[in-house]
């Protein structure tokens, strides 16, 4: 039986957040009836809210406003890049047209659900590939992505990203 997910609300939030974690593989299959940007972009924000919130309380930042607005806009700028990104691949990789809002959908609920632990010291190990593992799920599951693509365009998303940010790094240093 389908379920139909809830609209976004504090208890429609946490609903949301347990199927993600609790079972990620029925949520994006019942996401593919159902994809809504504006949701996702919602829950997006809520949990970059708390990341940012969460972050500010435990690092105790010098500039706490400004640190604050910077992980915020960094959460979300960066789920939309890499949405982004992983579209323009999966229409490479696929050969075939999908709809950026179902590839948001994904990322947006796969980025929401890992940050409520990616604001703890050394979690990145924990939360990245958790949170590209729920990528992939959600590209396949969601998208009707085969497996070995959405291998390819995890592998290709992250070797993209690592490139770009390695190529900057001269810039900023």
């Amino acid at each position: 039986m389908e379920q139909v997910i809830p609209r976004l609300s504090v208890s429609g939030y946490f609903q949301i957040l347990s199927r993600v974690l609790g079972e990620p593989r029925a949520f994006f299959v019942d996401l593919s009836e159902t994809a809504a940007m504006k949701q996702a972009a919602g829950f997006l924000v809520v949990s970059s809210l708390f990341f940012a919130a969460a972050a500010l309380l435990v690092h105790g930042f010098s500039n706490p406003a400004a640190i604050s607005a910077v992980l915020f806009v960094n959460a979300i700028g960066m789920t939309f890049i890499s949405a982004g990104l992983g579209y323009a691949l999966a229409i490479i990789v696929t050969g075939r047209q999908i709809s950026f809002a179902q590839v948001f959908t994904v990322y947006a609920y796969a980025s929401g659900a890992v940050f409520l632990a990616a604001w703890i010291p050394l979690a990145l190990f924990l939360t990245e590939p958790w949170k590209w593992w729920l990528i992939g799920t959600g590209l396949n599951r969601t998208c009707g992505v085969k497996r070995w693509h959405c291998l390819l365009i995890v592998g290709l998303s992250i070797g993209i990203l690592i490139a770009v940010f390695w190529s900057l790094l001269p810039i900023f240093s």
